[in-house]
């Protein structure tokens, strides 16, 4: 018989129906930024050029919603409304926020791993968040990390920079970094990021990148929960939110050949390349 139960039982808030099952199915949950429909959508020209072996056997092995929309271009809003439910008063990223408005999610919301935290799932989560992290500590616990900032991480992320030096590789460095113009079209403004490779210009290696390293830390943590929820025969809710491709952008040298083989066969928009200035074409051709 179902339970009514809330996450705040003091105030009486955030009520839910909870009915205990034998069955706890595993939840993965993983998050890319800024993913053109063009290069997932079935029968898409782009497509037969591409190399996602994964995403193709998740796509052949799982449900495919085809007419979900986001409610917002932007990684915050988009990110605080499929958490909360809700459509969201989140308008902008922090980045670029101008004074008032919100850009994180409330103490009084809740978001959706903190029912499933409060069912019996061991949560847990690796990556960005980009809604303040005070949420996803209480739906993940005080040891979550969620990578709620611009910087590029080889500049703050103690985790990564750890991963590199086991790996034997160096910190990555720009290039020739990108960035864009202040209002007086002059000055620079936000960084765009570029190509990166080690301090001494030699290639970044594949296993060196941030996506490979966040994928090496969600499967540890995923070896970790596996141990602990057969002890108590929990369920496991894993959210993977990777940060690329996310400005500043940090694409690395072993890339090239095959930026230079898709170039080959597909367009950018005429309305990119001409930009403003020619600014954003350059910053195209470039990249």
């Amino acid at each position: 018989m179902a339970q009514r139960r809330y996450l705040d039982a003091r105030a009486g808030v955030h009520g839910f129906d909870f009915e205990r099952s034998a069955s706890r199915p595993h939840i993965f949950f993983i998050t890319v930024d800024m993913i053109p429909p063009e290069s997932y959508e079935l029968g898409s020209a782009i497509r037969e050029h591409l190399r996602t072996p994964n995403i193709d056997r998740l796509l052949g092995d799982g449900a495919r919603f085809a007419n979900a929309f986001t409610v917002s271009p932007l990684c915050g809003p988009s990110r605080a409304a499929y958490l909360t439910g809700r459509y969201p008063y989140i308008l902008v990223n922090e980045e670029r926020a101008h004074e008032g408005f919100e850009v994180a999610l409330r103490e009084s919301d809740a978001i959706f791993p903190e029912y499933l935290r409060a069912t019996g799932y061991r949560t847990k989560h690796v990556g960005k968040c980009h809604v303040g992290p005070a949420k996803f500590m209480a739906a993940f616990g005080e040891n979550d990390t969620p990578w709620n900032r611009w910087a590029p991480p080889m500049a703050d992320d103690d985790g990564y920079l750890r991963y590199l030096r086991e790996l034997g590789v160096k910190p990555p460095v720009f290039r020739d970094p990108l960035t864009g113009l202040r209002p007086d079209r002059r000055t620079p403004g936000h960084a765009y990021g570029g190509w990166v490779t080690q301090p001494d210009g030699s290639e970044l290696p594949e296993e060196a990148t941030y996506s490979s390293y966040l994928a090496w830390l969600a499967r540890e943590s995923l070896e970790s929960a596996l141990t602990q929820a057969q002890m108590r025969h929990e369920g496991i809710y894993l959210q993977l939110d990777f940060f690329a491709p996310h400005q500043p952008f940090m694409v690395p040298g072993c890339y090239e050949q095959r930026a230079r083989e898709l170039a080959e066969h597909i367009e950018l928009p005429p309305e990119l390349l001409r930009g403003h200035g020619g600014q954003c074409g350059q910053a195209a051709s470039r990249l």
